[in-house]
């Protein structure tokens, strides 16, 4: 929610010139208060938070009075968000209504109720692609699609005849030249850029070899791995 505010704030700034109404303000002011948790990957703890939208009595009316707001948006590069917005709420707090109309408390249970089943899935697909009229049909056949481009890609690749290997040093000057490209160009995408410093160590931990690499947020440290040495 809050990548949300931003954008709406950003583009409400290009628009305010030209635009004497407040309808964004008022949205972004109902919107940011309305303590929706965000879908998550675990299907039990979306039960959960979809069956807690009802324990707000005064989100109904909230969402009432942002679907309003949404009609009579003059900006229409932040009303397009919006409404997708009020939409997705919408969504959920029908979808909510029928959990608890068929009395399904947990994904279990949910799982006996077909028809909700399913409803449940294109909801989650909606949440993830931000695309509504996605079907369960529709993503099946995008990833079979995928599998077999991607099989194509690899079937085409030749075995390199590279034999000479890297050391560690090389791959870390390789990945800080990657980062310093990254935060060079992060200002023709953000406004505002707030990178933390981040260091980079050889993962020297046996039992985690089998994962290239990984970032360790309390140490501010990404860790590479070279599960054959500096001489595989």
């Amino acid at each position: 929610m809050n990548v949300v505010i931003a954008i709406l704030m950003i583009f409400h700034g290009y628009v305010k010139a030209s635009t004497p109404s407040t309808d964004i303000d008022k949205f972004i002011s109902i919107y940011k208060n309305l303590e929706i948790k965000e879908f998550q990957l675990s299907h039990e703890k979306n039960i959960e938070s979809l069956l807690g939208l009802l324990s707000n009595s005064n989100l109904e009316n909230k969402i009432n009075k942002l679907q309003k707001l949404s009609h009579s948006c003059a900006a229409s590069i932040s009303c397009t968000l919006i409404k997708h917005e009020v939409k997705r709420f919408e969504q959920r707090f029908s979808f909510s209504k029928k959990l608890k109309s068929k009395n399904v408390k947990n994904f279990k249970e949910l799982k006996e109720v077909m028809p909700l089943y399913k409803e449940s899935y294109k909801l989650a697909l909606s949440e993830w692609t931000n695309d509504f009229d996605l079907s369960i049909e529709d993503i099946s056949r995008f990833e079979m699609n995928e599998i077999e481009r991607i099989r194509k890609e690899l079937s085409n690749i030749k075995p390199s005849k590279n034999t000479k290997s890297s050391s560690a040093q090389e791959v870390i000057k390789y990945l800080k030249d990657i980062n310093e490209k990254v935060k060079i160009n992060l200002g023709k995408l953000f406004t505002i850029q707030t990178v933390a410093e981040i260091k980079i160590e050889l993962n020297t931990n046996p039992q985690s070899q089998n994962i290239p690499g990984y970032y360790d947020s309390s140490k501010g440290t990404f860790y590479f791995s070279m599960p054959n040495g500096e001489d595989g």
